[in-house]
């Protein structure tokens, strides 16, 4: 029998995280993917689509680290057939 394999771009999405945090307290934020691998991972601090501000790459998760502000990270999952955005994760500080 012949092997037929698609070869997709990856779909992102964005697993369940707390909506609020302590001043002080860290999370670890994490992205479940569907599509062709292997994947690549790029994190982001700020709005979705707005690259000026990597904070972490090669990983479905991303730790981080205390947080002090409201802030939100979105991250791109990248294939050898596109890309797909997912986020934002919205973590509010108390």
């Amino acid at each position: 029998p012949a092997v037929i394999t698609v070869n997709t771009p990856p779909s992102a999405f964005v697993l369940p995280h707390a909506p609020a945090f302590a001043s002080g307290a860290s999370t670890t934020l994490a992205v479940r993917v569907e599509g062709t691998g292997p994947f690549s991972y790029a994190w982001f601090r700020g709005p979705l689509g707005d690259t000026s501000a990597s904070v972490g790459d090669s990983s479905a998760t991303f730790d981080t680290g205390p947080l002090t502000a409201s802030v939100s990270y979105w991250v791109r999952v990248t294939n050898a057939y596109g890309h797909s955005d997912a986020g934002p994760f919205a973590l509010a500080v108390d």
